[in-house]
């Protein structure tokens, strides 16, 4: 009989032995792995010592900002850096002036990236920026006459026929920006109007408002572009992108010339890309 209490089929036994597995596993993990990883585990003191060692050294790092009157202009970066500002930050100063010119105010200080607003409220009282705008006057032996300055040139500049020469003596105009306007003109077909140098990258308001004077255009010496040149697979023009471009092919798939009308029901131009059109573009009628 006491067989039978025994006796367990095979299913039983399987299980009686996952089960000893286990009850075996738990009691190794609380005898031993359990206590292991609680003397590893640090401490709450432990922690918060970590913690403030962690800000201490944060703090360390941070250099005692002197306050000190400053020109921005003419600080080098170890000054920047006396002023309590990182060396990236102060690095990043000195290659904006050399790349952008001169902060004229205090603001122009405050656009640096990475330049915090607190930061900047706590230097810009000390903030002494010379006037930049002043220029010092060549002495003059007697009977010496003074050098014609950029832009005082004798008779005015064609912008259609003027090389890079000829517009370097343009003032605020350099080599880069000179080539600039030469490929500007290159790619629109010429120069219909002078305000069209608002147009070329890198050419400022200010610096076209002090050259506009002295360059002028004549009319009729602008590229009037055909239809069979906008046809063409490899057309391209600064005032047709590739989705304006297609419009106009897709019209004069059907049409020989196309009215400004035309072009502006299409909700694809403004009034001012149809001026340009009729300039440049010999089937676009105005009417």
């Amino acid at each position: 009989m006491w067989k039978d209490w025994l006796y367990f089929t095979r299913s039983e036994r399987n299980g009686i032995f996952l089960l000893s597995v286990l009850i075996m596993a738990v009691l190794i993990f609380r005898l031993f792995v359990l206590p292991q990883m609680a003397r590893a585990a640090p401490s709450s003191s432990d922690y918060a010592a970590e913690v403030a060692e962690f800000e201490a050294s944060l703090r360390r790092e941070e250099r005692v900002a002197d306050t000190f009157a400053f020109d921005p202009n003419k600080a080098d970066s170890a000054t920047f850096v006396r002023l309590g500002l990182p060396s990236y930050i102060a690095q990043r100063i000195v290659r904006f002036r050399t790349k952008n010119g001169v902060f004229r105010t205090a603001d122009d200080f405050f656009k640096i990236y990475g330049l915090t607003e607190e930061k900047y409220g706590h230097l810009k009282p000390f903030v002494q920026i010379a006037d930049v705008r002043k220029r010092a006057k060549p002495y003059l032996a007697k009977g010496e006459k003074k050098e014609p300055r950029k832009t005082e040139a004798v008779e005015k500049l064609n912008l259609n026929r003027a090389d890079t020469a000829d517009l370097k003596r343009l003032r605020g105009v350099g080599p880069k920006l000179a080539a600039r306007i030469v490929k500007f003109r290159e790619l629109v077909g010429g120069f219909h109007s002078k305000e069209q140098l608002k147009e070329v990258y890198g050419l400022a308001a200010e610096s076209y408002h002090q050259i506009a004077e002295f360059v002028f255009v004549e009319d009729g010496e602008a590229k009037r572009f055909t239809r069979e040149d906008v046809l063409k697979r490899n057309f391209y023009h600064p005032y047709l992108n590739k989705g304006k471009l297609k419009i106009v092919r897709m019209m004069l798939q059907r049409q020989e010339t196309l009215s400004v009308a035309e072009l502006r029901d299409s909700g694809e131009f403004d009034d001012e890309e149809l001026k340009r059109l009729v300039w440049y573009f010999d089937f676009v009628r105005a009417s």
